[in-house]
């Protein structure tokens, strides 16, 4: 808060303008804000800043209350509903929260939620037997269940959001000398010359497309996407 615009008052977390006079609360959980309009009016008396500070606290402490007596699993699957059925999320990304779940979640999460932090999530990742591109996708999906938590107010912080995804080592990239392609152009071309039509056809397309590959550099998806009004002749 700039002491220079913003005076102090006698109640805790608010602040008044020192030329407008219209008062300022000053938030910190779950996130640090400040609410400075209503219904987009300003806050113009004690009694009403006092009013609206008050009412976000309580809201505050039902969320904890609440996440005191639901556990990982009850919250997983409000979660997971709210994904299907109001976030409409896509079918594989549903089923791919639900397999990480299933597979390294369920029933083994027992400590409260509210209490979880950094050190405590970063040691339960690192103890699953699974690759380090598996934690990561973990990670993220944990992630974007505790910002949900924040959404729904059951929590104040993503006791996630300052652990680090896991190096992955990326694969080496292997290309196709000269000498490898003549040996794969070579093999196809009796499929090439053959008698059957469909075989003939489907060699010579698969010809086309490798050569404008190694042509060209490009990826497979990317050749296969092209149209005849692009190709120079």
């Amino acid at each position: 808060m700039d002491l220079k615009i913003y005076e102090k008052t006698r109640y805790q977390n608010i602040y008044r303008h020192k030329k407008n006079k219209n008062y300022v609360i000053m938030m910190s959980k779950p996130v640090k804000t400040s609410i400075s309009k209503i219904d987009g009016k300003k806050i113009l008396t004690t009694d009403e800043a006092l009013k609206i500070r008050d009412n976000v606290l309580i809201k505050q402490q039902k969320a904890l209350e609440t996440i005191h007596k639901e556990d990982f699993d009850t919250l997983w699957d409000k979660y997971i509903f709210q994904c299907k059925f109001v976030k409409k999320q896509a079918y594989n990304t549903i089923l791919r929260k639900e397999k990480e779940y299933n597979s390294k979640l369920k029933g083994k999460i027992n400590i409260n939620l509210s209490k979880s932090n950094k050190e405590f999530w970063t040691k339960f990742i690192d103890d699953i037997d699974t690759t380090s591109k598996q934690k990561n996708e973990l990670i993220k999906i944990l992630k974007s269940f505790f910002n949900w938590c924040i959404e729904e107010n059951l929590l104040y912080n993503n006791p996630l959001s300052k652990v680090v995804n896991y190096k992955v080592n990326k694969p080496e990239m292997k290309y196709w000398i000269p000498s490898e392609l003549k040996k794969f152009l070579d093999t196809i071309e009796e499929d090439v010359n053959s008698q059957n039509i469909y075989r003939a056809y489907l060699a010579r397309r698969t010809k086309l497309i490798t050569l404008l590959v190694f042509s060209l550099g490009d990826r497979i998806g990317e050749t296969r996407a092209m149209t005849f009004d692009v190709v120079n002749e």
